[in-house]
């Protein structure tokens, strides 16, 4: 299962975001509305999401992505990819994406609660759209 919590208002640039969660490893996709590169930053963590700041703050959360492309693929590299494992169903990978505005900040665009072996896609509401 995946639960998003959107953050967007007018001044958001996230159009669309795709998400394929795994065991531990991910692949992440996104549309941004203007169709130009913006920076982006995506933390991940098991506790919990960061706050409205994307310098992630709690040791826990992990800066995985941060880049100008539409995608990232997000490997365990602690683990090698022969071993199955089994998962409760209260785990849960929490993601934090922020997108860098115009004016040079980093503004909290989505936040992503993703189970392992879990797919999920999110578009911009026509509430949100300008």
């Amino acid at each position: 299962m995946t639960v998003f919590d959107s953050v967007v208002d007018c001044e958001s640039c996230l159009d669309v975001f795709d998400i394929r969660q795994g065991d531990r490893a991910a692949e992440l996709a996104w549309t941004l509305t203007d169709g130009r590169p913006h920076e982006v930053r995506i933390y991940r963590s098991c506790r919990g999401f960061v706050g409205a700041v994307a310098d992630g703050g709690d040791p826990g959360q992990l800066l995985v992505y941060e880049g100008t492309g539409p995608a990232a693929r997000l490997g365990d590299a602690s683990h090698g990819g022969d071993i199955v494992y089994r998962y409760a169903p209260e785990i849960a990978y929490y993601y934090s994406v922020f997108i860098r505005s115009g004016g040079g900040g980093w503004r909290l665009q989505l936040k992503v609660k993703a189970q392992p072996r879990s797919v999920g896609h999110w578009e911009r509401s026509l509430e949100t759209a300008c």
